[in-house]
């Protein structure tokens, strides 16, 4: 089983932080990190492959 690489993106930090506790325990999630506006995740997705992105529509700086 290959292991995931996985961006939560949301204004709400409480919120992904209890995404992110819920997933982490999952063997195939290898790293889970959290932008909390739009303008820092398009900046991590520039740097940084994902295989799954969590989005909220409505984010500070830009929209999802």
């Amino acid at each position: 089983m290959s292991q995931l690489r996985l961006l939560i993106a949301d204004e709400n930090k409480d919120f992904a932080l209890k995404i992110k506790n819920e997933l982490k325990g999952l063997p195939q999630f290898i790293d889970i990190t959290i932008t909390t506006n739009g303008n820092e995740c398009l900046d991590y997705l520039k740097n940084q492959n994902v295989d799954i992105l969590i989005l909220d529509l409505m984010l500070p700086s830009k929209d999802g």
